[in-house]
């Protein structure tokens, strides 16, 4: 680019740690991640290259590769703990939620449970402030959500789970592009809670804000959890999740297509 011909190394880093989340918020995981791998390997500002560790480990994870993922987690989380020049509570609160569903997806539910609690932590006691952590204040709902409808023993799952979508929502009004995910995970709760029309209600809101936004991978999301609650006889079960499939598919998302697959398989009772 402009930047890389000029020898201008400093704005070619700019440049770099807003093109990665650019990638990532459009679905562009594969772009996002090699962005964000050659702004850590090229940049030698720690804090650029815990920019480029954070954009990989959210491309990786939401393209399947958990274990990659986790390895940036873990050089991040190790830079963040030694503090020196890295000074990011942002970042910090991104970390926490994005290892909360690292443990959610390695099966760990009880590490997914106190990431989730200590992440929370974090976000009560901070405002707003950096788009780039969607996952620090969207991630305990999903956590804490899926526990529940595990059926995890863990009391007041339904009160956290509450508790966990109103810190959603509180990033969604700073930054409009999580009001898709705060609406996924409001409708969850309300089909938890046995308010099949509200939940629905709220799916089709995130559908829509997706949708608005240009966002890919939560519009995928809201079909999935459209088409995952619908009874077996309704064709828009079959038609949500195909979608979910579709949009999962291109954006190379492999775990999210393995469970969208699945749920086309199986029998709602």
């Amino acid at each position: 680019n402009i930047s890389q011909r000029l020898g201008d190394q400093r704005r070619w880093v700019d440049a770099m740690s807003n093109l990665a989340p650019i990638h990532y918020y459009c679905g562009d995981f594969t772009s996002g991640a090699g962005l964000a791998a050659a702004l850590y390997a090229v940049s030698h500002d720690p804090q650029s290259q815990a920019q480029g560790l954070q954009w990989q480990a959210k491309c990786l994870f939401c393209l399947g590769r958990l274990k990659e993922a986790t390895a940036c987690l873990v050089e991040l989380q190790g830079a963040l703990d030694e503090g020196g020049e890295i000074v990011d509570q942002a970042m910090k609160l991104g970390v926490h939620g994005l290892r909360a569903t690292s443990y959610l997806r390695q099966n760990a539910l009880g590490s997914a449970f106190e990431a989730a609690a200590q992440t929370m932590d974090l976000a009560a006691s901070s405002i707003p402030s950096s788009y780039g952590v969607l996952s620090g204040y969207a991630n305990p709902a999903e956590v804490y959500l899926s526990l529940w409808e595990a059926g995890y023993p863990q009391p007041g799952l339904d009160r956290l789970a509450r508790k966990a979508c109103k810190v959603a929502h509180s990033f969604a009004r700073v930054f409009p592009i999580g009001r898709p995910r705060a609406l996924l995970w409001d409708g969850l709760h309300h089909w938890l809670a046995g308010k099949p029309a509200r939940a629905a209600g709220a799916w089709q809101a995130s559908l829509a804000a997706a949708a608005r936004l240009e966002m890919p991978y939560d519009e995928a999301l809201a079909h999935y959890e459209l088409g995952r609650h619908l009874p077996d006889a309704d064709p828009g079960r079959e038609e949500h999740l195909a979608r979910a499939c579709e949009i999962f598919e291109r954006l190379g998302a492999a775990y999210d297509v393995a469970r969208a697959r699945e749920a086309r398989c199986t029998t709602r009772s």
